[in-house]
């Protein structure tokens, strides 16, 4: 992937988990599309480095909101929709963002402190 590189599509591939330090040579990547894959897992670091604003991880396999800290200060618009998260009550969420979109899940309860 090229290191400069500002806008990432890889929709539609057969990814199954996000590594650490992924995308750490991305210094640039602000939008990142990784829907419609197999995506079960992200690591908490897999982000860092990055400044992404976007992230698009509908359509895959996560049970759970993955760890977003490495991308706190700079994610604003989080799309998480038709996976399997169940429970959203331990989930942290960056406190930049100011769209999550979680629709199509299996979440039955929420916290309102979220």
């Amino acid at each position: 992937i090229p290191i400069n590189v500002t806008h990432l599509l890889l929709d539609t591939n057969q990814i199954s988990s996000v590594p650490a330090n992924s995308f750490s040579e991305c210094l640039q990547l602000i939008s990142l599309i990784l829907n419609s894959n197999r995506i079960s897992y992200v690591d908490g670091n897999a982000f860092t480095g990055t400044v992404i604003v976007a992230l698009n991880l509908n359509y895959n396999e996560l049970t759970a909101v993955p760890d977003l800290s490495s991308i706190e200060q700079t994610l604003k618009t989080l799309y998480i929709q038709r996976n399997r998260i169940s429970n959203i009550n331990n989930a942290t969420f960056p406190g930049n963002l100011r769209f999550l979109y979680l629709g199509r899940n299996y979440i039955s309860s929420f916290n309102s402190n979220l």
